[in-house]
């Protein structure tokens, strides 16, 4: 019995590092088709965005793509204003109008001021969580991702907000998902306002 042992266990091992390889193999086959999807998705949203030149389209189409692509419950863009003191808040849901806050404010004013971006699991957890929202919208805030937006000269134009991700919390690869995301709304902001800049002239 010994002897018919050793001489299988051998192949038992073999198999089973086999069998683990191939588990391994395909998992990563996984991610990686999974990987290509969300940057085949990122390409598409990002010629979406291109596209759009009038502000008042612009920031809700931002909001629900950044939605789609974390798979998050909402979303709010925070758009630094002309004198660098206050965020204007946009939201997908909850708030119908747009409201200021200053710009140190809250998570979404520590990313506007430091360039930091936050995962935070749970907000109530978080000094710098502000339940005014909540309150005034009867919605409960759970996991927050805040991401920076930047100009074309690398200044902080803008935060994105992602609230609460559908299936858990959000993940490193949300993060870097939202920070590229960041890079074609930065340029779609500019954009628009160059465009509504032009207009105005236009009409004086």
């Amino acid at each position: 019995d010994e002897k018919i042992l050793a001489r299988v266990i051998p192949y038992v091992i073999s198999s089973l590092t086999a069998a683990e390889i191939m588990e391994l193999n395909d998992k990563n086959l996984k991610e990686s088709i999974y990987q290509q999807k969300q940057l085949i998705d990122l390409l598409r949203v990002a010629e979406f965005l291109s596209g759009q030149l009038r502000m008042e389209d612009l920031i809700p189409k931002i909001m629900q793509k950044a939605k789609e692509l974390v798979k998050s419950d909402r979303c709010s863009l925070f758009t630094v204003n002309e004198t660098h003191d206050k965020l204007v808040t946009s939201f997908s849901g909850g708030l119908a109008n747009a409201i200021e806050i200053p710009i140190n404010a809250g998570i979404v004013g520590f990313t506007a001021t430091t360039g930091e971006v936050l995962n935070i699991e749970d907000a109530y957890d978080d000094k710098r969580f502000n339940k005014a929202t909540d309150l005034a919208t009867g919605y409960r805030t759970l996991s927050i991702l805040s991401v920076p937006i930047y100009d074309e000269q690398n200044q902080i134009c803008g935060v994105t907000e992602m609230i609460n991700k559908v299936d858990g919390v959000f993940t490193k690869d949300d993060e870097k998902m939202i920070e590229l995301f960041n890079v074609f709304c930065g340029i779609s902001l500019q954009n628009a306002r160059l465009y509504r800049a032009s207009i105005d002239l236009s009409l004086q």
